[in-house]
């Protein structure tokens, strides 16, 4: 494996697909922080985080894996919330409502990410619930601040879209 010289590194750094899509990245998560600020979300570091993961490189790519990352949360946020309604908070609660947001994901795509996301979010609604807590509060908040990132991220694409044509030219 040859190591890249500093000037081929400084070449790729500059060029206009890294270097917009660094850019877009950034902006897109930059936005979303102030918003979570305004809005006064507890934890809104959520929203930036997907803002990041959505953020590709051209849109079809940034759609498919926003509709993954919508997908999984709403499923994760409701069989979560779910389960910890039933069995209260808990070691069990939390791992029956990952396998159960997994096992349901699983028989209806076959995309892993949507899978991963799923157990992700019903882990986390499992491990944020506490006694006398509202479940479905703590997964709503978690799917609207993870929609809050991706819509952001999706409107810095669209109003500063690549243009693949130019990309791939170079």
């Amino acid at each position: 494996m040859r190591i890249p010289e500093a000037t081929e590194i400084r070449a790729y750094l500059l060029a206009p697909g890294p270097a917009l899509h660094a850019l877009r990245t950034a902006v897109a998560a930059s936005v979303t922080y102030a918003l979570t600020h305004v809005l006064g979300l507890e934890q809104g570091y959520w929203a930036v985080f997907s803002s990041i993961l959505v953020m590709q490189a051209n849109i079809g790519s940034s759609l498919a894996a926003s509709r993954d990352r919508l997908l999984g949360t709403a499923a994760g946020a409701f069989l979560g919330a779910a389960v910890a309604s039933l069995f209260g908070p808990g070691l069990w609660s939390t791992t029956g409502a990952m396998f159960l947001a997994m096992l349901v994901c699983g028989r209806l795509s076959a995309e892993k990410e949507s899978l991963r996301l799923a157990a992700l979010t019903a882990a986390l609604v499992g491990r944020l619930h506490l006694p006398g807590a509202n479940a479905f509060a703590i997964g709503l908040s978690r799917f609207l601040e993870v929609g809050l990132g991706i819509v952001v991220a999706l409107a810095v694409l669209f109003a500063w879209p690549s243009r693949a044509r130019v990309v791939l030219r170079r």
